[in-house]
């Protein structure tokens, strides 16, 4: 889905005003973490490490595992793509609306992908294929899977490895990860994302945990050199210095407000969620909203009709900071009302 994404401004010749497109923190970067990028910029002309390994054992060490079961990647998705090409002709269930990316990698290495629109939580639930990807919390509408759940599935079919995307759990109050598990839990492989809460998607940093013996099998198809030095060199700062601009409880209230106040205007219905991005439906359909948003008040939302599952009155919306979002407020309540 490469034209697909949220943050795609660029394609269109309007000045961005707000961006609600992209579920990354709306502060950005700290300016520690800038300021410590311009200083690193002198270490270009070398060769970043090959795979990463400083970074390695610095996330082993913060989730306290083995630096045997971790693997930085550049960003999630090409976590999603090595995984996918590791188990190369496999069955895979995915289970929808979600993340576009992973049907995209598994189409790429010819799997075959069953498709399920229940929920994972349903009593009827039954798994038959090789592998099982879930987001948690789930991307686009935010649902929260509770980690006992998870771990319950892995037991119940110890044939079956499931891929947990990790992404946006530092946005949601409670501790949800898995990621502790993998060591033991040999069916079990969590995927990790550096550049949502640290407001850094052009670094292109992510991570995945997992049994040394999938990590040692993923090492064997990655490809070397895939961080960069300024990425890697991001990791480390992150890690190390106590420099952190993310206000989780602001940003939960701001987008429970938001939340609110949009399901109170005739022709929205809000999919409650309990981290910063949800789905809307419009009486209108998708583009529609899209293109009126953008054209008339340079407000970037994320066309949310091209999730299979959604059809094309869905929007998606990531909060902002406070002006932000009453400016989408005032102009959606206008626009519904006439």
């Amino acid at each position: 889905m490469l034209r697909g994404h949220g943050d795609n401004g660029y394609l269109f010749n309007t000045e961005i005003k707000a961006d609600f497109s992209s579920n990354v923190y709306f502060k950005g970067p700290s300016k520690g973490l800038l300021n410590h990028l311009s200083k690193s910029i002198q270490h270009i002309g070398n060769y970043p490490e090959v795979v990463g390994e400083s970074s390695n054992a610095l996330l082993a060490e913060k989730h306290n595992i083995n630096s045997s079961n971790i693997l930085i990647s550049n960003g999630a998705t090409e976590a999603f793509y090595m995984l996918a090409l590791l188990y190369k002709k496999c069955s895979s269930t995915i289970f929808v609306p979600s993340f576009s990316e992973y049907a995209d990698a598994c189409n790429v290495h010819d799997h075959r992908i069953h498709y399920l629109t229940n929920t994972i939580l349903s009593n009827k639930l039954s798994i038959e294929t090789k592998l099982v990807w879930l987001c948690n919390p789930n991307n686009p509408d935010g649902k929260i899977i509770e980690p006992n759940y998870i771990l319950s599935l892995c037991k119940k079919y110890p044939e079956t490895i499931f891929i947990i995307d990790e992404a946006y759990a530092d946005f949601v109050s409670q501790d949800i990860s898995v990621i502790n598990h993998v060591s033991e839990q040999e069916n079990l492989i969590v995927v990790k994302s550096l550049t949502k809460k640290y407001a850094i998607p052009g670094l292109r940093l992510g991570y995945i945990a997992a049994h040394d013996s999938i990590i040692t099998k993923l090492l064997a198809v990655k490809m070397p050199w895939s961080n960069n030095t300024l990425a890697l060199s991001a990791v480390k700062y992150t890690l190390q210095q106590n420099d952190d601009n993310f206000d989780l409880l602001e940003l939960l209230l701001l987008s429970r407000s938001l939340q609110n106040e949009l399901s109170k205007i005739n022709g929205i219905k809000v999919f409650t969620s309990n981290t910063s991005f949800f789905l809307i439906k419009t009486k209108h359909t998708s583009k529609k909203v899209f293109d009126y948003l953008l054209e008339k008040y340079g407000i970037l939302v994320r066309n949310a009709s091209n999730f299979q599952g959604l059809d094309n009155h869905y929007i998606r919306i990531c909060t902002q900071n406070q002006t932000k979002n009453q400016l989408l407020i005032k102009v959606l309540k206008q626009w519904m009302r006439e």
